[in-house]
Parts: C-alpha cells; sequence; structure tokens
C-alpha cells in the first residue's frame, strides 16, 4: 500500500512546478488547529475551498518533504486519507 502511494505522490510531485505557499499556509494553519487531532482530506477540502486535484497535490509535496503525516501507509492516498503535523 505504501509502495504504490509514494509512487502516486512522487508523480503528483513532478507534475507540480511551483508548490502553493497559499495552499501550504492556509493547510498547514488548520491543521495546528486541529492539533492533535487528525483530519481526513475532504475536510480540509471543504474548510479551505481550494480545488481537491491541486489540494491534493499540494499536500502530497508536503507529505513527502515531512512536514504533514499521513496513514498512507494503511490506505489508498486520497479524500479518506488522514493527515496531521506534530508540532
Amino acid at each position: 500500500m505504501l509502495l504504490s502511494n509514494l509512487k502516486l505522490l512522487i508523480k503528483g510531485n513532478k507534475q507540480q512546478k511551483q508548490h502553493i505557499e497559499i495552499d501550504r499556509y492556509q493547510i498547514l494553519k488548520i491543521l495546528r488547529q486541529q492539533y492533535p487531532k487528525k483530519m481526513l482530506i475532504s475536510s480540509l477540502i471543504k474548510i479551505t475551498n481550494i480545488p481537491q486535484n491541486r489540494l491534493l497535490l499540494s499536500l502530497g509535496k508536503m507529505i513527502l518533504q515531512g512536514e504533514v503525516y499521513s496513514d498512507i501507509s494503511l490506505k489508498h492516498y486520497g479524500k479518506n486519507t488522514e493527515v496531521w503535523i506534530d508540532v
């Protein structure tokens, strides 16, 4: 599971030439407010109003860089993936 998710994240990371700093800021702000709780990506989509594909790309890059933690070793990466930060 983890290997297939990592392949997907790396592919998306290559497609996204510029990391969208506004997305990163909004995502981290919300996750800090929710700390220590985990959030579903679907909840982040609703709260931020960032389009799903863009949010998935931004979060994927953040997961690969270690800024955000996730449960991608247990489930497929998508709207039902849980994400969190470790302050």
